[in-house]
């Protein structure tokens, strides 16, 4: 349990204070903010304790849940927010706390998004989030990958969603702020776009025609999640927005970005 000894001075320091001053100099300026928060707000055990059935390749979650904030479409801004949630993430709830009370106190004015795993070809640098350019870079100079936790079996389940995607979303936003101020939304691309490890790394084998010996990790790390997968139904609603690179165009963009660019990436992938 390597995180026990972990600091979190540099995460408190950049992503929680850092993000205040930025909402002072946004106070001071009469600027509006669009926040990019993270599926991180919501409580990793709570998550896990779900009901999944496992289907031989993915965990997966049946329409009747004990909690009523939950079906197959999956997660939503309505599902409870107390309990443990990484300190990534608590520093990420904080910082819309901290909006929520500017509104109250100043009339300060935003627009809260909650992202998942963004995922682009150019994605090279964040180690604990760049699980699909890991996927496709490993396959691409057939490095050997593992399955860690979960009976290491690579039945996690996540959405992906194109950078694409994901800038169109907030231009949206930016041509139209009264529309969308003051509103919390979970942005992704949800159960259609979504995908185990296992089945990802069928996908990259099929795309770069290379296989790889993928090991087993048996330690299930403190935060790590079976599933999980966004419902954007209320962002739909209020926008019309839709998604529309899917997984296959996201494996392929990075699998070219690599392809172009072989000399300069290969000491970094």
């Amino acid at each position: 349990m390597a995180w026990v000894n972990w600091s979190p001075d540099y995460l408190l320091n950049t992503n929680l204070l850092g993000w205040l001053n930025c909402f002072e100099f946004t106070r001071k300026h009469s600027i509006d903010t669009i926040f990019i928060s993270t599926s991180r707000v919501y409580p990793y055990n709570l998550l896990n304790e779900l009901d999944y059935q496992d289907d031989g390749a993915a965990f997966i979650v049946p329409d009747q849940q004990k909690i009523v904030w939950v079906s197959s479409k999956w997660v939503n801004e309505q599902f409870p927010l107390q309990w443990p949630k990484t300190l990534y993430g608590a520093t990420k709830l904080s910082c819309e706390l901290f909006l929520q009370e500017y509104k109250a106190t100043y009339g300060s004015r935003f627009i809260i998004n909650r992202y998942g795993c963004i995922a682009w070809p150019r994605q090279m640098w964040k180690v604990d989030q760049w699980v699909m350019t890991l996927w496709v870079s490993r396959h691409m100079f057939k490095k050997p990958l593992s399955y860690i936790g979960f009976w290491w079996e690579g039945k996690q389940v996540r959405d992906f969603l194109h950078i694409d995607d994901m800038v169109d979303s907030i231009l949206l936003q930016i041509e139209d702020f009264d529309k969308f101020a003051g509103k919390v939304f979970v942005i992704w691309w949800g159960k259609e776009n979504s995908i185990s490890l296992n089945q990802l790394a069928k996908l990259c084998q099929t795309i770069t025609k290379n296989e790889i010996p993928i090991s087993s990790d048996k330690e299930t790390r403190l935060w790590d999640l079976k599933r999980y997968v966004s419902d954007y139904s209320y962002w739909n609603s209020v926008s019309g927005w839709k998604p529309s690179r899917n997984l296959n165009d996201i494996v392929v963009d990075t699998k070219e970005r690599i392809e172009k660019n072989t000399d300069l990436l290969t000491y970094v992938l």
